[in-house]
């Protein structure tokens, strides 16, 4: 009862927007160590904690200090490579937030940061990604990692962020990717069933890497990216960071203009679909679900190729 007291006395002594930077400094003090280091909060660390459900938790996964997961630790290391990309974000809408992202999103004082969820308490304002209630163009950025597997209509969810995307606008769009090729079956509804088949009770598909040719349908360049590419494995294990990780970067063009006249690199997803070689580059990224390649077979969709390796355990 008396911890619940302090903590109910400091929560009201603290306002909430500066509580995250409160609690991380001191557990920071409480975790100090130089075994892990977290790029979202800029802590070393004695060690990361294992996260996920029980008897499949991943080790060294979760900072101790700010709770950011592999896939924030990546964010914030993609957003520091190109610092341009906040500066210029006057006004940036986080779906579903994670609070490590939140705070590197809010850190600048002058940014306009809106959060949407569905679920009521969990974000500023509760609302469907698939019907955004704000007018055209009035984002200078969308973050939305991990959000679109949850989705029946994910393709408007797509079109929604693009519609809202000022015109050279971003967004970081991260999905969890299972080969080269979504595989969706509306029928699956059995919890269980979609546990097997997509690696959740609450996902709707697997994604495989042509979720970036969905991306571009919705009127948006898109780019693959693998952030952390270089990484030696002692810096990535140290942390905490999958070398092979994707994200994608996508840009709301001008309109009129052509792809021809704007920047095109080798993981510029419109010539995706013309260099089906580029489907293979990812293949370490992809996770592994054996149940997964079973159903595509039986589908007739994709058939697994000879000489694959095997692709990694897990997921964020």
């Amino acid at each position: 009862m008396t911890v619940v007291l302090a903590r109910r006395a400091v929560k009201a002594m603290i306002p909430w927007r500066h509580r995250f930077a409160v609690r991380s400094a001191a557990f920071r003090l409480l975790y100090t160590g130089d075994e892990r280091f977290c790029p979202c909060c800029g802590s070393g660390v004695r060690g990361f904690n294992s996260f996920g459900p029980a008897g499949n938790a991943r080790p060294n996964a979760q900072c101790p200090v700010c709770g950011a997961l592999e896939r924030d630790r990546l964010v914030a290391h993609y957003l520091a490579r190109h610092p341009r990309l906040i500066a210029r974000a006057d006004r940036v809408l986080h779906v579903a937030p994670e609070r490590p992202i939140a705070y590197l999103l809010q850190r600048r004082g002058r940014v306009d940061y809106v959060s949407i969820d569905r679920e009521p308490g969990a974000a500023m304002e509760v609302m469907d990604l698939t019907a955004l209630s704000f007018a055209d163009d009035s984002f200078d950025a969308v973050y939305c990692s991990n959000v679109l597997e949850h989705i029946e209509r994910d393709r408007q969810a797509m079109r929604e962020i693009a519609r809202v995307l000022r015109r050279g606008g971003w967004a970081m769009i991260l999905v969890p990717l299972y080969g080269d090729v979504t595989y969706e079956d509306p029928s699956v509804t059995d919890p269980d069933e979609r546990t097997r088949l997509f690696g959740q009770a609450d996902h709707v598909r697997a994604y495989g890497i042509d979720v970036a040719e969905r991306l571009a349908e919705a009127g948006l360049d898109v780019w693959v990216e693998q952030p952390v590419l270089g990484f030696g494995a002692a810096d990535a294990l140290r942390q905490g960071v999958d070398r092979n990780e994707i994200v994608f970067f996508c840009c709301k063009p001008d309109p009129g203009s052509r792809p021809s006249d704007r920047l095109m690199t080798a993981n510029f997803v419109p010539a995706f679909g013309r260099q089906p070689a580029l489907r293979h580059r990812y293949e370490a990224a992809f996770q592994e679900n054996p149940h997964l390649v079973e159903a595509r077979c039986r589908a007739g969709r994709s058939a697994p190729a000879a000489g694959i390796p095997p692709t990694r355990r897990g997921g964020l």
